[in-house]
């Protein structure tokens, strides 16, 4: 990690101010102020490692659309004939937090946090097993339904029967 001489200058302040508002922690923050006071580069990545990785636009697209598509399930299942498919079929599994950690946070974060996707909110979110593959299979078949707000008994199929 690189930072300018601002950079350095303003995160000092900040860990200054740190010190004095957190006594108790007063000690990590005196030495991120060495750290950054003295320019010990080697050192930059120990400020920041409570802050995790960036979520791609692409992998928050991602969750957001599978939520959709739950959405989408949920909603046929309340609309076609009982017994067209399962309520758990319509049941948002979750990602794995061990192996889909980004997608787990994010779609954790949309419900807890945002309270969106709310009717998937009780639903299990730790797969406890990788999901991605099939939900990406299951969105591609989303995809190809005439209207994915208003799924047939053939498009539920198609998407609750994932390709490969």
């Amino acid at each position: 990690m690189e930072l300018t001489k601002l950079e350095r200058l303003v995160l000092l302040n900040q860990y200054r101010i740190l010190a004095k508002l957190e006594p108790d922690d007063s000690r990590n923050s005196e030495e991120a102020c060495e750290i950054l006071r003295n320019g010990y580069t080697l050192e930059y990545e120990t400020l920041a490692r409570h802050v995790d990785p960036d979520v791609s636009e692409e992998e928050c697209r991602e969750v957001r659309d599978i939520l959709d598509m739950y959405r989408a399930l949920k909603i046929a299942r309340g609309d076609l004939p009982e017994g067209t498919f399962g309520e758990g079929d319509a049941a948002f599994p979750g990602f794995d937090g061990n192996n889909e950690p980004e997608h787990f946070a994010y779609a954790k974060f949309l419900m807890e946090i945002q309270n969106k996707w709310q009717e998937s909110k009780q639903d299990p979110r730790n797969s406890h097993k990788p999901m991605l593959a099939r939900y990406r299979s299951m969105l591609e078949s989303w995809e190809e339904s005439a209207n994915k707000w208003e799924l047939t008994a053939e498009d539920t199929a198609r998407i609750l029967s994932p390709k490969g």
